[in-house]
């Protein structure tokens, strides 16, 4: 049986933030095993208590016209129809970070572990909004209504604007803070609003955790 609809791959990325070289933190648990796809390296699955390295963004640096961009995450929620071990309609959703759509300045890099948190929280919003979508799925499929209908791929949809518009949000509020950060040293050195989205996508992907990232989610990715 045909997968008739549904194939989304939505690409998000950090918009701009310049190079915050103001504060260093100390960032601990880099030592990890990192799942790659197996179908595609250069992308690394989202998993729980994974951090980004500056040596995953891969792309060449400046790509953006914005020549205050510091660094730039490509992140990838990917929206698959398919049909279960059992014959029935079906979604595999995974979420990606594309090394070869994601760069940094070397300026910007070396010991700022300010900017690299920032685009974690980027990643982590991407995985967010992939959990509230599987959930989304599974309410439908609970109710009994169709899977591959209308109103479940307008919700998809509806979700995949909102995720985009949460990232444009975020570097918004944090570009404001880096301007105030230039006149008040509290706000240089406890960063309060990235350790408010930090702890605000922190505790709303706990809230999903029935629908995180898995195995089963990477991939899947052609």
């Amino acid at each position: 049986m045909p997968c008739p609809i549904l194939n989304h791959s939505v690409v998000g990325r950090s918009t701009w933030v310049a190079a915050l070289l103001w504060l260093l933190m100390s960032h601990a648990g880099y030592a990890q095993l990192r799942r790659t796809s197996p179908a595609n390296p250069a992308v690394i699955c989202w998993q729980e208590g994974l951090k980004l390295r500056w040596s995953d963004f891969q792309a060449p640096q400046n790509l953006l016209p914005d020549a205050g961009v510091g660094a730039h995450t490509g992140t990838s929620i990917d929206v698959r129809g398919e049909v279960d071990a059992l014959g029935r309609p079906a979604y595999v959703v995974a979420c990606y970070f594309s090394k070869k759509e994601s760069w940094v300045r070397d300026s910007s890099a070396e010991g700022n572990h300010i900017l690299l948190a920032h685009e974690q929280v980027h990643f982590d919003l991407a995985e967010l909004f992939a959990r509230k979508i599987r959930q989304r799925i599974a309410q439908c499929r609970r109710r009994g209504d169709e899977v591959w209908g209308p109103e479940l791929q307008a919700e998809i949809e509806g979700l995949l604007r909102e995720w985009s518009g949460v990232n444009a949000v975020f570097d918004q509020e944090a570009a404001v803070e880096q301007r105030l950060a230039a006149f008040d040293e509290e706000i240089r050195a406890f960063t309060p609003t990235l350790q408010r989205w930090q702890s605000r996508v922190r505790r709303e992907l706990t809230a999903l955790g029935l629908y995180g990232s898995s195995d089963s989610t990477c991939g899947q990715k052609s």
